[in-house]
């Protein structure tokens, strides 16, 4: 039970970590090496996929994390009814929300709000793979929830860029 909460707090402690090493290369970042320093840089690379300009790279990679967040609220629909299951479920349309929040929040210009939004949609994924570690079942969209949360880290990197 105290592992989970390491887990969680291993994952907040990185994506802030993210954010503020990101945010002292603005300006700074070479278009080439924009996934450079990304924690998983074939991922941030596939997501990015030669853009260059790191705002439209956001823009990018948030819309592909709104995408994929559909995808595994319909997958977890098919899953069965579970307690559990209802809590993923809730939790990837609540990322959709965030997601949505922060690229309102990038389009005005509202940095700070963008990463909380950010960083609550990751939030999300993590609750949903929490419900199944609480109750001590076996999570069947836990590898989709890992790659949602590698898709918010790389998301959350990526605004480090944007000014």
């Amino acid at each position: 039970m105290a592992f989970k909460h390491y887990t969680f707090f291993s994952l907040v402690f990185l994506a802030t970590a993210t954010i503020l090493l990101a945010s002292h290369a603005h300006g700074r970042v070479l278009t080439d090496d924009l996934c450079k320093n990304a924690q998983n840089k074939p991922l941030c690379s596939q997501i990015v996929n030669n853009v260059t300009n790191p705002h439209d790279a956001l823009v990018s990679a948030i819309h592909k994390l709104v995408y994929e967040s559909k995808m595994a609220a319909k997958l977890a629909h098919q899953q069965g009814k579970s307690n559990e299951m209802d809590v993923c479920i809730a939790k990837f349309e609540d990322s959709i929300d965030s997601l949505k929040k922060s690229l309102k929040s990038l389009e005005d210009r509202d940095l700070p709000g963008l990463n909380v939004n950010l960083v609550a949609a990751m939030n999300d994924y993590v609750a949903c793979n929490d419900a199944f570690s609480e109750s001590k079942v076996i999570n069947p969209v836990d590898k989709i929830d890992a790659f949602l949360c590698e898709m918010a880290v790389n998301c959350i990197f990526l605004s480090g860029f944007v000014q």
